[in-house]
Protein backbone atom coordinates (compact mmCIF):
# COMPACT_ATOMS: atom_id res chain seq x y z
CA UNK A 1 0.00 0.00 0.00
CA UNK A 2 1.32 3.52 -1.16
CA UNK A 3 1.45 6.45 1.38
CA UNK A 4 1.51 10.46 0.78
CA UNK A 5 3.25 12.40 3.35
CA UNK A 6 2.50 16.26 3.45
CA UNK A 7 4.08 18.90 5.73
CA UNK A 8 1.19 21.06 5.05
CA UNK A 9 -2.78 21.16 3.98
CA UNK A 10 -4.09 24.70 2.97
CA UNK A 11 -7.94 25.34 3.55
CA UNK A 12 -9.01 27.76 0.74
CA UNK A 13 -12.94 27.59 1.94
CA UNK A 14 -13.45 23.97 0.52
CA UNK A 15 -14.63 21.34 2.47
CA UNK A 16 -11.66 18.47 3.53
CA UNK A 17 -13.46 15.25 3.68
CA UNK A 18 -11.97 12.58 6.08
CA UNK A 19 -12.27 9.44 5.91
CA UNK A 20 -11.29 6.38 8.58
CA UNK A 21 -7.98 6.16 7.43
CA UNK A 22 -7.10 9.35 9.15
CA UNK A 23 -6.73 9.08 12.88
CA UNK A 24 -7.24 11.89 15.22
CA UNK A 25 -4.48 12.99 17.43
CA UNK A 26 -1.79 11.28 15.33
CA UNK A 27 -0.47 14.85 14.41
CA UNK A 28 -0.15 13.56 10.65
CA UNK A 29 -2.25 16.56 9.35
CA UNK A 30 0.17 19.78 10.71
CA UNK A 31 -1.86 21.65 13.74
CA UNK A 32 -3.39 24.91 12.61
CA UNK A 33 -3.05 24.39 8.77
CA UNK A 34 -6.63 23.11 8.20
CA UNK A 35 -9.64 25.62 8.62
CA UNK A 36 -12.11 23.55 9.79
CA UNK A 37 -16.12 23.71 8.99
CA UNK A 38 -17.12 21.02 11.70
CA UNK A 39 -15.41 17.87 10.79
CA UNK A 40 -12.49 18.54 11.79
CA UNK A 41 -11.23 21.29 14.38
CA UNK A 42 -7.74 23.03 13.23
CA UNK A 43 -5.95 23.47 16.48
CA UNK A 44 -6.22 20.03 17.73
CA UNK A 45 -6.59 18.08 14.46
CA UNK A 46 -9.66 16.22 16.59
CA UNK A 47 -12.88 15.09 14.93
CA UNK A 48 -15.81 15.90 16.01
CA UNK A 49 -17.89 13.25 17.43
CA UNK A 50 -20.55 11.81 14.89
CA UNK A 51 -19.40 14.06 12.07
CA UNK A 52 -17.73 10.93 10.16
CA UNK A 53 -19.51 8.28 8.64
CA UNK A 54 -18.17 4.90 8.14
CA UNK A 55 -19.95 1.84 6.10
CA UNK A 56 -19.80 -1.15 9.02
CA UNK A 57 -21.25 -4.05 9.51
CA UNK A 58 -23.33 -3.06 12.13
CA UNK A 59 -24.99 -0.10 10.36
CA UNK A 60 -26.29 -2.55 8.06
CA UNK A 61 -27.48 -5.11 11.05
CA UNK A 62 -28.92 -2.49 12.91
CA UNK A 63 -30.75 -0.92 10.11
CA UNK A 64 -29.55 2.50 10.64
CA UNK A 65 -27.01 2.65 7.11
CA UNK A 66 -28.92 4.90 4.78
CA UNK A 67 -29.67 3.65 1.21
CA UNK A 68 -27.62 6.83 -0.52
CA UNK A 69 -24.31 5.32 0.66
CA UNK A 70 -24.98 1.82 -1.70
CA UNK A 71 -25.23 2.04 -5.17
CA UNK A 72 -28.76 1.58 -6.70
CA UNK A 73 -29.66 -2.15 -7.30
CA UNK A 74 -27.30 -3.69 -4.59
CA UNK A 75 -29.13 -6.48 -2.65
CA UNK A 76 -28.57 -5.93 0.98
CA UNK A 77 -29.74 -8.64 2.31
CA UNK A 78 -31.16 -12.20 1.27
CA UNK A 79 -32.71 -14.95 3.15
CA UNK A 80 -34.31 -18.12 2.30
CA UNK A 81 -37.74 -19.48 3.92
CA UNK A 82 -38.21 -23.43 3.74
CA UNK A 83 -41.44 -25.07 4.85
CA UNK A 84 -41.76 -28.80 4.55
CA UNK A 85 -44.95 -29.27 6.68
CA UNK A 86 -47.49 -31.37 5.20
CA UNK A 87 -50.88 -29.44 5.04
CA UNK A 88 -54.11 -29.26 4.01
CA UNK A 89 -55.19 -26.17 2.15
CA UNK A 90 -58.48 -24.83 3.58
CA UNK A 91 -61.34 -24.15 0.89
CA UNK A 92 -62.36 -20.46 1.93
CA UNK A 93 -60.91 -17.94 -0.74
CA UNK A 94 -58.84 -15.55 0.37
CA UNK A 95 -56.90 -17.85 2.39
CA UNK A 96 -52.90 -17.47 2.49
CA UNK A 97 -51.77 -20.68 3.10
CA UNK A 98 -48.20 -19.87 3.86
CA UNK A 99 -47.09 -16.62 5.92
CA UNK A 100 -43.36 -15.97 6.76
CA UNK A 101 -41.92 -12.44 8.82
CA UNK A 102 -38.73 -10.70 7.26
CA UNK A 103 -37.17 -8.03 8.92
CA UNK A 104 -36.25 -5.45 6.69
CA UNK A 105 -33.05 -3.49 6.81
CA UNK A 106 -33.51 -0.08 5.26
CA UNK A 107 -36.53 1.96 5.10
CA UNK A 108 -37.82 2.96 1.18
CA UNK A 109 -36.04 -0.62 -0.23
CA UNK A 110 -37.38 -2.88 -2.49
CA UNK A 111 -38.36 -6.46 -1.81
CA UNK A 112 -38.01 -9.17 -4.33
CA UNK A 113 -40.18 -12.42 -3.75
CA UNK A 114 -40.18 -15.75 -5.31
CA UNK A 115 -41.97 -18.24 -4.00
CA UNK A 116 -42.21 -21.95 -5.55
CA UNK A 117 -44.50 -24.00 -3.37
CA UNK A 118 -44.99 -27.97 -4.32
CA UNK A 119 -48.66 -28.94 -4.09
CA UNK A 120 -50.87 -32.26 -4.65
CA UNK A 121 -53.93 -33.08 -6.06
CA UNK A 122 -55.43 -31.36 -8.50
CA UNK A 123 -58.57 -29.37 -7.52
CA UNK A 124 -59.63 -26.28 -9.59
CA UNK A 125 -57.92 -25.14 -13.00
CA UNK A 126 -57.83 -21.55 -12.10
CA UNK A 127 -57.99 -19.08 -8.91
CA UNK A 128 -56.69 -16.17 -8.02
CA UNK A 129 -53.24 -17.33 -6.92
CA UNK A 130 -51.06 -14.14 -5.40
CA UNK A 131 -47.75 -13.34 -3.29
CA UNK A 132 -48.58 -10.67 -1.18
CA UNK A 133 -45.83 -8.23 0.06
CA UNK A 134 -46.69 -5.81 3.44
CA UNK A 135 -50.43 -6.28 2.73
CA UNK A 136 -50.48 -6.10 -0.63
CA UNK A 137 -51.69 -8.87 -3.32
CA UNK A 138 -49.53 -9.39 -6.28
CA UNK A 139 -51.89 -12.20 -8.35
CA UNK A 140 -48.44 -12.66 -10.61
CA UNK A 141 -48.67 -16.85 -9.77
CA UNK A 142 -49.87 -20.00 -11.66
CA UNK A 143 -49.67 -23.34 -10.57
CA UNK A 144 -50.14 -26.19 -13.35
CA UNK A 145 -53.64 -28.62 -13.57
CA UNK A 146 -53.59 -32.01 -15.15
CA UNK A 147 -56.99 -33.61 -14.09
CA UNK A 148 -54.36 -35.78 -12.08
CA UNK A 149 -53.99 -36.81 -8.46
CA UNK A 150 -50.09 -35.80 -8.42
CA UNK A 151 -47.81 -33.55 -7.73
CA UNK A 152 -47.91 -29.63 -9.12
CA UNK A 153 -45.73 -26.93 -8.94
CA UNK A 154 -47.32 -23.35 -7.64
CA UNK A 155 -44.62 -20.62 -8.85
CA UNK A 156 -44.97 -16.74 -8.26
CA UNK A 157 -43.08 -13.80 -8.12
CA UNK A 158 -43.72 -10.15 -6.62
CA UNK A 159 -41.85 -7.09 -5.86
CA UNK A 160 -42.43 -3.91 -3.64
CA UNK A 161 -40.99 -0.71 -1.92
CA UNK A 162 -41.93 -0.78 1.49
CA UNK A 163 -41.20 2.54 2.94
CA UNK A 164 -40.49 1.66 6.36
CA UNK A 165 -38.24 -0.76 8.08
CA UNK A 166 -39.07 -4.03 10.71
CA UNK A 167 -40.79 -6.92 10.84
CA UNK A 168 -42.94 -7.15 6.83
CA UNK A 169 -45.53 -10.38 6.30
CA UNK A 170 -44.97 -12.14 3.13
CA UNK A 171 -47.67 -14.36 2.43
CA UNK A 172 -48.82 -17.15 -0.51
CA UNK A 173 -52.21 -18.26 -1.41
CA UNK A 174 -55.57 -17.51 -3.76
CA UNK A 175 -58.56 -15.49 -4.10
CA UNK A 176 -61.59 -16.44 -6.62
CA UNK A 177 -62.67 -12.80 -8.31
CA UNK A 178 -66.27 -14.41 -7.84
CA UNK A 179 -66.02 -15.25 -4.54
CA UNK A 180 -65.73 -19.16 -4.86
CA UNK A 181 -64.45 -21.54 -2.93
CA UNK A 182 -62.08 -23.07 -6.18
CA UNK A 183 -58.53 -23.90 -4.71
CA UNK A 184 -55.19 -24.33 -6.60
CA UNK A 185 -54.39 -28.05 -5.27
CA UNK A 186 -55.52 -30.01 -1.59
CA UNK A 187 -52.41 -29.95 0.23
CA UNK A 188 -48.67 -28.98 -0.15
CA UNK A 189 -45.56 -30.75 0.60
CA UNK A 190 -47.01 -33.90 0.29
CA UNK A 191 -44.51 -36.80 0.99
CA UNK A 192 -44.83 -40.91 0.90
CA UNK A 193 -48.39 -40.71 2.64
CA UNK A 194 -49.83 -39.46 -0.96
CA UNK A 195 -47.60 -41.64 -3.21
CA UNK A 196 -45.12 -44.79 -1.77
CA UNK A 197 -42.64 -43.35 -4.30
CA UNK A 198 -42.57 -39.82 -2.78
CA UNK A 199 -39.59 -38.14 -0.97
CA UNK A 200 -40.76 -35.59 1.52
CA UNK A 201 -41.71 -32.43 -0.62
CA UNK A 202 -39.84 -28.34 0.33
CA UNK A 203 -41.34 -25.23 -0.34
CA UNK A 204 -39.60 -22.17 -0.55
CA UNK A 205 -39.98 -18.40 -0.46
CA UNK A 206 -37.17 -16.58 -1.32
CA UNK A 207 -36.70 -12.45 -0.03
CA UNK A 208 -34.21 -10.22 -1.44
CA UNK A 209 -34.15 -7.04 -0.48
CA UNK A 210 -33.07 -4.33 -2.47
CA UNK A 211 -31.56 -0.79 -2.63
CA UNK A 212 -33.39 2.34 -4.91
Amino acid sequence: MSKIIVDTIESTGTTVTVNDNISAGTNTITSGAITAAGNIDAGTNAVTAGSVTGLTATSITSGTLPSAQLPVGTIINSEMFTNSTRTALSTSSGTAFWSVSYTKKLADSVLFVIANVRGWADSSGICGSYVEIDGTKYYSAGYTYNGHNYGHVWFGTASKQVSTSGTKTISVGWQNANGASDRPFELFNYNSTDDARSQQAVSTIQVMEVTV
